[in-house]
């Protein structure tokens, strides 16, 4: 399926307003039951502003999403799922032609069942994510922030006590504060950790985690950093 919806309210031959929509869907009945064993559904989308009707698009957000799902022995509990989202966003608010602020995203998720009892033994989700942005709008990016996430966790026996997590959080901000190209200022921060509890009796075994945080400043700007904070 395609759709396009386009709008012009004031008939001047520009549009202030348009989405575009796409969608397309698979299915697999192998043993000709009526159930599907296998679906998957992939869609986008995208829409696009022109605000103060000046011909020129000041805004744009655009995004694909992909679900699919496996239920091989068709007893209505998947042994497989996962879904994708894949996002981003831009502004060009005095519309010159140069956005100011760009933003993007990408989310992932899956569950395993292989016993198909309907509780997973295992899940997992990622995210990464962006803003840059043009603070004096004059073409180069003066300010990042990044952010990447992982987690997991594992039910072995299907009993809903998990057995074992992980986590991972990864977080930057970066400034060139007089928007010559160079960052000035770059923070990072690292934690990680993993939980288990191998004999599944909601009591935690094991323990461990890390952390590390730096900041790193070029004072003199001249591409160098001469100035390092760490901490672990």
């Amino acid at each position: 399926a395609y759709v396009v919806e386009s709008v012009d309210n004031n008939s001047n031959g520009n549009y202030e307003y348009r989405h575009s929509y796409v969608a397309g869907y698979e299915a697999v009945d192998s043993d000709d039951d009526g159930y599907k064993e296998n679906e998957t559904l992939v869609m986008a989308g995208e829409e696009i502003d022109d605000r103060n009707d000046d011909g020129l698009w000041d805004h744009n957000g655009s995004a694909v999403w992909i679900l699919h799902r496996e239920d091989a022995n068709e007893d209505g509990n998947n042994e497989m799922a996962a879904g994708l989202v894949i996002a981003k966003e831009k502004w060009d608010n005095n519309t010159n032609g140069s956005f100011e602020d760009i933003n993007n995203l990408i989310v992932g998720y899956r569950e395993t069942d292989n016993n198909s009892d309907g509780n997973p033994e295992v899940k997992d989700i990622v995210m990464a994510a962006s803003k840059d942005m043009d603070r004096n709008d004059d073409g180069l990016v003066d300010m990042n922030f990044t952010l990447a996430y992982a987690f997991s966790v594992r039910d072995n026996d299907g009993d809903g006590i998990y057995e074992e997590k992980r986590g991972f959080h990864y977080a930057r901000a970066m400034y060139d504060n007089n928007s010559n190209g160079q960052f000035e200022t770059k923070y990072q921060q690292l934690v990680g950790f993993i939980v288990k509890d191998p004999d599944s009796n909601g009591v935690e075994n094991e323990v461990r985690a890390v952390y590390f945080a730096t900041a790193d400043r070029d004072r003199n700007d001249d591409g160098t950093y001469d100035y390092n904070r760490s901490m672990a």
